[in-house]
């Protein structure tokens, strides 16, 4: 999917990631709490969200803070470590039994 160059990285992979929920930004308006309006102008890079906010799209669309803002393409650190250990047989079921909470 191509976005319009003056989209910020904030807006087009707030975008992205509705789309690949098939959610509509009334839908994920209503998920944190704020009008849809509200929610379209961060879309279209007119607003830019509150902290709290920020935090609310972090945790719905399970991706790092730093991956909404464009500061990296690696939507979650556990994501990352999951794929530097999966050579390592012992150290990826380490890693997963971490991920579980049983250690």
């Amino acid at each position: 999917m191509e976005f319009p160059e003056k989209l910020n990285p904030f807006s087009q992979r707030l975008r992205q990631l509705r789309e690949e929920k098939g959610l509509l930004q009334k839908d994920v308006a209503k998920i944190l709490g704020i009008t849809p309006s509200a929610y379209g102008y961060y879309e279209q890079g007119k607003r830019e969200p509150s902290m709290e906010v920020l935090k609310k799209l972090s945790d719905f669309f399970n991706v790092s803070i730093d991956y909404l803002l464009g500061r990296t393409d690696i939507r979650s650190p556990v994501d990352e470590i999951t794929e530097a250990v999966s050579d390592d047989p012992e150290l990826f079921e380490f890693w997963n039994t971490l991920k579980k909470g049983r250690i």
